[in-house]
């Protein structure tokens, strides 16, 4: 699920497809375990600045988003989104 997420999140974030892809990451992080946002978190450490700083631009993309008939509610995940965001940015810095 890690792996999936972060594609997601690296993705062109313009348009329908785009703003679908952030939707999906949503679905994925309500029911991802500590495991699985841990192996996030590893991720964002062994890619490039310029990826990491995209992950955390989706993340942050994704926590002002609204809910869209037949998605994934974001509303229901900003609170793993901003303790994501922190944890990402504490193993970096």
């Amino acid at each position: 699920p890690a792996g999936l997420m972060a594609e997601k999140l690296l993705t062109d974030r313009t348009g329908e497809k785009g703003a679908r892809d952030l939707l999906v990451v949503a679905g994925m992080l309500a029911t991802a375990t500590p495991a699985d946002l841990d192996e996030l978190i590893a991720l964002t450490q062994d890619v490039s600045a310029e990826s990491r700083h995209a992950i955390c631009s989706g993340l942050t993309v994704l926590s002002l988003m609204e809910a869209r008939s037949g998605m994934p509610d974001p509303t229901s995940v900003r609170d793993h989104l901003t303790r994501l965001l922190s944890r990402i940015e504490e193993d970096h810095a």
